[in-house]
């Protein structure tokens, strides 16, 4: 659909024709979903932002003007909502066991036994070897393993190519796993 045909709908919808916000939200949810999935780690996290996306501009609807700028005026929704998840879990993110488990797994570590003592153990020497990295290493980890965040967005974050990133990741879980297997 083109610019000049969503202004159109914006324009119905705006005038309380609820068909063509439908038909708004037809017209653009594939393109939203593709556009939030790439920053996103859950297919959950996308259709709630997809959700809280179109109730928002349900909402607000009455405050775009029509430019031929609705997708871009949408995404920012998108975006403004998945920040705020992003925030939200960041807040919420708390390393415990079973996510230090996760982060082991990742790297091929869970052939280690998993009795209940030697799990206490195991996740006691790998929690002591995350305090010694440098603050922006446990970051890192954190960001990418906890709160799940695409390899992308910690790209921009930290200010380096997804590709470095990822090779800077994969270092941190061996080092993490030579840590670990040295404390035994």
């Amino acid at each position: 659909m083109t610019p000049e045909e969503l202004d159109n709908l914006a324009i119905k919808a705006q005038a309380g024709d609820r068909d063509a916000f439908r038909d708004l939200v037809l017209a653009t949810q594939r393109e939203l979903a593709i556009s939030v999935a790439a920053h996103s780690a859950s297919r959950e996290l996308v259709e709630e932002v997809l959700q809280e996306t179109y109730v928002t501009a349900f909402e607000k609807l009455v405050q775009y003007r029509p430019q031929r700028t609705f997708r871009p005026w949408l995404r920012t929704i998108a975006r403004n909502h998945l920040f705020a998840h992003w925030r939200e879990r960041r807040r919420l993110a708390d390393i415990d066991s079973d996510t230090l488990e996760t982060l082991i797994a990742d790297d091929g570590l869970d052939g280690m036994e998993r009795d209940d003592e030697r799990h206490e153990v195991e996740s006691a020497r790998l929690a002591a070897c995350l305090e010694r990295l440098p603050n922006r290493a446990r970051q890192m980890l954190e960001r990418r393993y906890c709160e799940e965040q695409p390899l992308a967005l910690l790209a921009e974050q930290f200010k380096r190519s997804a590709a470095t990133l990822s090779v800077t990741l994969f270092r941190l879980r061996q080092q993490l796993k030579r840590c670990v297997e040295k404390s035994t």
